[in-house]
């Protein structure tokens, strides 16, 4: 398979990922001119955090239409039969690949249009969500991890020290890991990110009513 991979790159590579940038960008056009949806371009890159751009990855804001990324992504996978590749608080992330031709590009661009018609509602205010200081690391990960612990309520763990690790996925980078301090500040961007239906991934109580600390 590896060998036969190779050979369509070889042979037909320049053609097959030549037409997923052309469909990416045709994709990119139509969620531009539709009212309530945004996708950045490549005449972005060069901006502070912005370096470089996959062009056939296609990130649209849905915030405008008053949906969350996840609730976007729920809505496409129910009604459309359209999965996100990623997923954040404002956005949902699609991959246009060599395997995709004109009809998947054009059923997800009439998609995206269709949600943007039926779905639009009061949109969010973005974005107020602000990233915390990173917390003080108290305690060497793996002290923590294995250190005698305790789970306490969510709202009291405020100046306590992790003893678990607390991220969303995506993009999967821990918000909080083990032998850290943690904050009201951090605790209230969690309660936040959840509530915009963003998966919590790492602690033991995922519905994040507690967390597990050092004793």
């Amino acid at each position: 398979s590896l060998d036969i991979a190779r050979l369509q790159m070889a042979v037909y590579g320049a053609d097959l990922i030549g037409r997923a940038v052309r469909l990416a960008a045709g994709v990119r056009r139509v969620v531009n001119d539709t009212p309530g949806l945004w996708s950045f371009g490549e005449e972005y890159m060069g901006r502070p955090g912005a370096e470089a751009l996959d062009v056939t990855k296609v990130t649209v804001q849905t915030a405008w239409l008053g949906l969350s990324g996840a609730a976007a992504a729920d809505i496409l996978r129910r009604d459309y039969r359209i999965a996100c590749e990623l997923t954040d608080a404002y956005n949902v992330l699609f991959l246009l690949t060599m395997a995709d031709g004109p009809e998947e590009a054009l059923f997800l661009a009439k998609s995206l249009k269709d949600l943007a018609l039926r779905h639009r509602r009061t949109p969010l205010e973005r974005p107020r969500i602000s990233l915390p200081e990173l917390p003080p690391q108290v305690a060497a990960p793996r002290e923590a991890f294995f250190a005698p612990s305790e789970a306490v309520r969510f709202s009291e763990a405020a100046g306590r020290v992790a003893a678990e690790e607390i991220a969303f996925y995506p993009p999967g980078i821990p918000v909080l890991c083990p032998g850290e301090r943690i904050s009201r500040e951090i605790l209230s961007y969690l309660r936040e990110m959840a509530a915009l239906g963003l998966r919590v991934t790492g602690p033991e109580d995922v519905t994040l009513e507690t967390v597990r600390v050092l004793r």
